[in-house]
């Protein structure tokens, strides 16, 4: 399976050596079929005062080329407050030469869940003499929590995948919270949490999110909650 982003968006990729390369490793963490997202700190809405945007994402980091399961694992331990274990899957999703959402066998038991590229346009702020797009790998890990846990470093929802599509157009977090098995478990020391009724949440697509919902879309959900080699699907 290829996943360059140049089969994404039909941009060639530029040699690394003009690039620079950056690797993004995240953590997809489960308990029974729901899903642990983080809640973004809310930031006020420029175009509509009273109201705020708060990001729902996975536990995600920049990490070095050589990173992988461990440190994608044990960042979302610390942050979500969780006792995990990682889960093999049998297969590596992600774009392949011919679609937009493929699979390959796994390479091995601590191969990602989840694989791809993309391009990242250079910050024209940012003054870094830099010009060419960055090439940013992404390695999504799948886990599956032990026991209850704590209270983590940030705030978090456990949602099933019915209500993460339905984040994907921006939700109030209070319809958010509404839905049938989604629960909001606030950080420690956290200040009030955001107002529920006038805040909107939105998913990026930093770290695959919504690639997760396009191959449980053609594979099924089981994907994330069934593992070893009976996963025919």
């Amino acid at each position: 399976m290829s996943s360059e982003s140049s089969e994404m968006s039909g941009e060639p990729l530029l040699p690394p050596d003009q690039t620079g390369a950056s690797v993004i490793v995240a953590a997809l963490v489960t308990r029974e079929e729901r899903l642990a997202m983080t809640l973004g700190p809310a930031r006020s809405w420029a175009t509509s005062p009273g109201y705020a945007l708060a990001p729902l994402a996975l536990p995600s980091m920049i990490t070095p080329s050589d990173a992988g399961r461990d440190e994608a694992l044990a960042l979302a331990a610390r942050i979500l407050g969780l006792d995990l274990e990682p889960a093999a899957c049998p297969w590596t999703y992600g774009p392949s030469a011919r679609h937009a959402m493929d699979r390959e066998p796994a390479a091995s038991p601590d191969a990602p869940f989840l694989r791809y590229e993309r391009l990242d346009a250079p910050e024209e702020a940012s003054g870094a003499p830099q010009s060419f797009p960055r090439r940013v790998t992404i390695r999504v890990y799948l886990a599956r929590a032990r026991g209850a846990g704590s209270t983590g470093e940030v705030d978090a929802i456990w949602l099933p995948l019915g209500a993460l599509r339905a984040t994907l157009a921006g939700i109030w977090l209070s319809a958010l919270l509404a839905i049938e098995g989604v629960s909001l478990a606030p950080a420690t020391g956290a200040p009030a949490a955001p107002a529920p009724e006038s805040t909107l949440v939105f998913t990026p697509a930093g770290a695959g999110e919504r690639l997760i919902l396009r191959a449980c879309a053609k594979y099924g959900d089981a994907i994330l909650f069934r593992s070893g080699p009976t996963d025919s699907v």
